[in-house]
């Protein structure tokens, strides 16, 4: 059972991501470390099983089958965050893809290409 105090850290974790801050500043903010600042915004399992049966195992948006997926938040507010119809089943690759489409200018292809062609091999997925 979650207690008060990691509820409140859940909702203040989401409203910062929902103002586009990164899972290492929401850490720095809430005094955390970056993995649990991510963790606060998870949905709850329940709702990532959910996800998975809808989507029959596979990712939502190039099919690829997979043994364990990537929960991508389309969007949203504070009271749909972590509801089904806001969140999609993807692939590593497509998971990665639908961050850098919405990441302003500057962003580091070289380094973004290779930390995704090294964690799809290692899943057994080709970019």
């Amino acid at each position: 059972m979650r207690t008060q105090k990691g509820i409140d850290d859940s909702r203040k974790a989401i409203e910062l991501k929902l103002r586009g801050m990164t899972y290492a500043e929401i850490g720095q903010q809430l005094g955390v470390t970056r993995q649990r600042a991510q963790q606060l915004t998870k949905p709850p399992k329940r709702v990532y099983e959910m996800v998975r049966q809808r989507a029959g195992g596979a990712c939502e948006l190039c099919g690829f089958e997979l043994q364990s997926g990537h929960v991508h938040h389309k969007g949203g507010s504070f009271e749909n965050y972590n509801d089904p119809d806001n969140l999609q089943y993807l692939c590593l690759s497509c998971h990665v893809k639908q961050h850098e489409s919405k990441l302003p200018g500057e962003y580091d292809w070289k380094r973004s290409l290779k930390m995704r062609t090294t964690k799809a091999a290692r899943y057994g997925h080709k970019l």
